[in-house]
């Protein structure tokens, strides 16, 4: 039942990150986000919903945790794809946000 509720809580969180409006909410969201993936990176269906589901929220709202994903980045675990093609993605897009802090590592 508690993956059932953190499955809704995901699927929701991101589907309010895919529409295309800017607020602080969504800067929060982003963070509660990353933080319900990586906490929870043992629960396939979790990884399975991230991996379909994420790499479709704009990349630019992807920018306020970049430094949290850029220190995953060379972590080994089921989201560790995911947080690389997450990078390579918003670096394509926004390499002037992204570039110095994958150069800090």
């Amino acid at each position: 039942e508690r993956v059932e509720y953190l499955l809704i809580t995901v699927r929701n969180y991101i589907s309010s990150l895919k529409l295309n409006s800017y607020s602080l909410e969504n800067d929060l969201i982003v963070f509660r986000l990353c933080s319900l993936l990586f906490d929870n990176s043992h629960i396939e269906e979790l990884c399975e919903l991230a991996t379909e589901e994420v790499p479709q929220i704009p990349t630019y709202k992807l920018l306020p945790p970049m430094y949290q994903l850029a220190a995953r980045l060379g972590t080994s675990g089921n989201l560790s794809q995911l947080v690389f093609k997450l990078i390579s993605n918003t670096a394509r897009e926004h390499p002037f946000h992204v570039l110095p802090i994958l150069f800090a590592l």
